[in-house]
């Protein structure tokens, strides 16, 4: 397991109703780096600093920290910009990358707190023991190399139904324009 710096624990023992301990169970790999981050923001809720890999990685960092909704909820997103531009023929989806990168940059910190808040609330529902608790927070939590080829698999998808999507709207056009 890891552990956490002395400043960033002494600085506090919780944050947004999430103990130390809770945290850097679930977030594994890496705790020292979240909890100052969320330790030195004045609310971790809204701004938490900025994230190189979640800028760099984007969908994949997701992946990576388990976030799968979250991947879905980016990969509609895409899909529904590409439907737009694809219909209106206005190319304005190439940006959208550069926006979610910083997006996630900016936000991916509290992303990840809102997160981690989540899953530790539904755990904490099932009223398990301290034991059963700390296994299901390191296997819910953590970084997943899995996760990242989970999020390819989506990115992948997403792709394949932006092509099918795109060539059905030009043969649309195409049939429209021969009549």
């Amino acid at each position: 397991m890891m552990t956490m710096n002395s400043e960033a624990s002494e600085a506090t023992n919780e944050i947004c109703g999430i103990e130390a301990a809770q945290a850097r169970t679930f977030v594994g790999e890496n705790a020292d780096y979240y909890w100052s981050k969320w330790s030195a923001a004045q609310n971790p809720l809204k701004r938490a600093g900025w994230n190189w890999s979640a800028f760099l990685a984007g969908f994949f960092w997701l992946g990576y920290r388990k976030m799968y909704l979250e991947v879905w909820m980016f990969a509609a997103l895409f899909l529904a910009f590409d439907i737009a531009e694809f219909l209106l023929q206005i190319p304005f989806s190439k940006s959208l990358g550069i926006i979610v990168s910083a997006v996630l940059g900016m936000g991916g910190n509290t992303l990840y707190l809102k997160h981690m808040q989540k899953k530790i609330a539904l755990l904490t529902a099932q009223n398990l023991t301290a034991q059963e608790t700390d296994a299901a927070l390191a296997e819910t939590g953590g970084a997943s190399w899995r996760g990242v080829g989970i999020a390819s698999l989506i990115f992948a998808l997403y792709i394949a139904l932006s092509f099918v999507i795109e060539v059905i709207v030009k043969a649309a056009r195409i049939t429209q324009a021969a009549s």
